[in-house]
């Protein structure tokens, strides 16, 4: 069984505006302000997801930030070393980024990846989009096709 998409509907609609308002030029904040003018209702199980996930980023960035209003100075405190800090662990042929605490970690679990077995697929090596679409600009760019976009280089390698 695979994992359930979270907040399925709201990415949909966030990829349509997205996609709508990317050929200006856009950021975040105004496809934010765009979805909330357009979907003031969001679905029960969206609304537990999107808390989800804006949690999580807020964890993620807790990771990098001091402690408010931290009245506890210890020598570790002080030191100005991280409080939490990221060590990868392989799950299969997956690298897995677990969250320890700076103060307790050992130098073995610091420089010694931990691996465990995973399931095997038979998928071929395939190139991520964001590889794939440098390769692209990377020979428009040797072709001097500087002014040319993406969707017209293709349409003319079509041809």
């Amino acid at each position: 069984m695979g994992r359930r998409l979270r907040a399925a509907q709201t990415k949909m609609r966030l990829w349509d505006i997205m996609r709508e308002r990317a050929k200006l030029g856009t950021d975040s904040l105004d496809v934010v302000q765009i979805f909330r003018t357009r979907f003031p209702e969001i679905g029960k199980q969206d609304q537990e997801d999107l808390i989800d996930i804006g949690l999580m980023v807020l964890a993620g960035r807790v990771i990098v930030s001091n402690r408010p209003n931290d009245s506890s100075q210890d020598l570790f405190s002080n030191s100005g070393y991280p409080e939490f800090v990221p060590v990868k662990v392989m799950v299969g042929n997956r690298a897995k980024t677990m969250i320890k605490q700076g103060r307790q970690l050992t130098p073995r679990e610091y420089f010694v990846t931990a691996s465990v077995a995973g399931e095997k697929t038979n998928r071929p090596e395939t190139v991520s989009k964001r590889e794939a679409y440098r390769k692209c600009m990377e020979e428009m760019r040797d072709k001097q096709l500087l002014d040319m976009t993406v969707e017209e280089y293709l349409e003319r390698q079509k041809n």
